[in-house]
């Protein structure tokens, strides 16, 4: 429960300290006084959405920071789950707001994000606003409360964990079948594409060979007359001796000296050296040129090939090894898209296999929702004939729907409200006080269900007097024996019932305009009760009607009922 609120340069509010008590704390003021401020900035602390308009005119920067005491052992697992201690099961979160848009947020003095404030908060504070009640005109609310007090949270996470799979498994078929157009046509290119290239019989270096082949036979003359040419300069021919035998007489004359001349003898040496490799020259021209077959059909073959291959190399890549490249990969895509089939039967598999589960699980939600549900629908209408709607009927309408995130139920409270009526949806039947009083009594009801020991009730009381808004004061007083409950009210009847008395105020000094939160004593909540009955006359009458208020709200309010 929140034990301290600090309130520093938030919209009228100067600085503002509170003190609440433990159970039942009541705040009045005049209208505008800045009542509703008060909660915009337990709101702040609770992580939500605020407009840096909410600072202070004249001022940088504004901030609110609440403690929280007597935190339940499950209120104090979230808190280290989310990475944060507290000593003592206290928990203090701060939040600061700046001119340029920045927030400043911490939980035990360590710095957090306005998520985690937001996850946390909604586990410390439920709060119920003047307009809160019009919430009970969507059916979704209606099935939380019955979630709520059902203890169903467990169930429903291990739910959505599945509808969250399925609904991934559904989007990936999905895809899938739709790219089964797409996939029929690539297959027919792919299946062009890997027939074209395989019947070229591709070879790695293929092309590069060829080009060689290619420029070769283009100088196939050239290339015959410098062989023979190169073989007669080295062999010789009737007319002349060749190159060979040249170097070999005079090899054979060096050598028949050497022995008289160490240089004769080293000429000698290098002499048959160069005969030698001249000989193997002379044998590898002889080779080479006998060798030597330019066939014209040769020539043609290889020029078609190539041609080929340029037609090839326009599509697939421009070496011979770029394009077997290209055939590889086109066969991998071809074997993934034939694999789709296979593929879609094991994912509606997967799909059919968690639809049955999930469908299971809502199926099993849906039947303790239909059970507690009628639970629920008898305790609130209790709560009701205790707030002066005697002849109120609460009818559970479920309906099986499609299956969705919240499972497969419809789920809408229908009411009746006066004798002979006929149920419709509460929406449709129900005035502002009516309203009020439903919502009350839902709360009632479900308050021992969740984790938040504070309760707040923004004027929740509209619309409603008389003996109800004294009964709507009891229920809150019973609340508040359970919970800390903080309420905002314009109404004597509930103001008596406090354990705790706040009234704001508004003043203006100096042309600026600041709103003040004071405790009030016994004798200033008789002069505050008696202002709210009589408006803007405080006779003595009032002061005695509401100091009899006062005294009454101290009986057993069990004996009121």
């Amino acid at each position: 429960m929140i034990s301290h609120l600090h309130i520093e340069n938030f919209a009228v509010i100067k600085n503002v300290d509170i003190n609440f008590g433990d159970n039942l704390n009541i705040i009045t003021g005049e209208t505008g006084a800045g009542k509703s401020i008060i909660i915009d900035a337990i709101n702040a602390i609770m992580g939500r959405r605020i407009s840096k308009d909410i600072i202070r005119q004249g001022c940088d920067n504004a901030l609110v920071s609440a403690l929280f005491i007597n935190n339940n052992n499950e209120i104090i697992s979230i808190l280290n789950n989310m990475g944060y201690e507290a000593e003592e099961n206290e928990i203090l979160i701060y939040r600061e707001f700046n001119v340029n848009g920045k927030n400043i947020c911490k939980i035990n003095g360590r710095p957090a994000t306005v998520s985690i404030l937001k996850s946390l908060g909604d586990e410390l504070i439920s709060t119920f606003g003047q307009h809160e009640s019009y919430g009970l005109f969507s059916p979704d609310t209606h099935m939380e409360y019955i979630d709520i007090i059902g203890n169903l949270k467990d169930d429903i996470k291990e739910y959505k964990n599945l509808y969250e799979k399925l609904l991934l498994v559904k989007n990936k078929l999905k895809s899938i079948v739709n790219n089964n157009a797409e996939n029929a046509r690539m297959l027919d290119l792919l299946k062009y594409q890997i027939n074209e290239l395989e019947e070229a019989n591709l070879v790695s270096g293929e092309k590069e060979e060829l080009l060689k082949l290619r420029d070769a036979n283009r100088n196939s003359e050239k290339i015959m007359n410098s062989m023979c040419e190169s073989a007669d300069i080295l062999n010789g021919n009737d007319m002349n001796s060749g190159a060979v035998d040249m170097v070999e007489k005079a090899m054979n004359l060096l050598g028949n000296i050497s022995e008289y001349n160490s240089d004769i003898e080293r000429v000698y040496n290098q002499l048959s050296n160069v005969y030698y490799e001249l000989d193997e020259c002379r044998v590898d021209v002889q080779n080479i040129r006998e060798q030597l077959d330019y066939n014209p059909k040769e020539i043609n073959r290889i020029e078609s090939r190539l041609d080929y291959l340029d037609k090839l190399s326009r599509k697939y890549g421009e070496t011979t090894d770029d394009m077997i490249n290209f055939l590889d990969d086109a066969k991998r895509k071809l074997s993934e898209i034939e694999l789709s089939d296979e593929q879609i039967n094991d994912i509606k598999n997967e799909y059919d296999v968690l639809y049955n589960r999930c469908y299971k699980k809502a199926e099993y939600i849906s039947e303790k929702r239909n059970e507690i549900g009628n639970k629920f629908i008898e305790k609130v209408e209790d709560e009701l004939k205790f707030l002066d709607m005697p002849y109120v009927k609460l009818f559970l309408n479920q309906e099986k729907c499609d299956i969705n995130d919240k499972g497969i139920d419809k789920i809408e409270i229908w009411a009746s409200t006066n004798k002979g009526d006929t149920a419709k949806p509460i929406n449709k039947i129900a005035s502002g006080g009516e309203l009020s009083r439903i919502m009350l009594a839902i709360k009632n009801t479900v308050s021992d269900s969740g984790n938040s020991g504070t309760l707040i009730f923004d004027e929740v009381d509209t619309g409603v007097s008389g003996s109800a808004a004294r009964k709507i004061g009891i229920k809150l007083k019973e609340l508040s024996r359970e919970k800390q409950v903080i309420c905002i009210t314009h109404l004597a009847q509930i103001a008596a019932m406090g354990d705790e008395h706040f009234m704001v105020d508004k003043k203006t000094e100096n042309n600026i305009t600041s709103s003040h939160v004071n405790k009030l004593s016994f004798e200033e909540r008789k002069i505050e009760i008696a202002r709210i009955i009589g408006g803007l006359v405080t006779s003595e009458i009032n002061m005695k009607n509401a100091e009899e208020m006062l005294i009454n709200s101290n009986i057993n309010i069990k004996g009121s009922s």
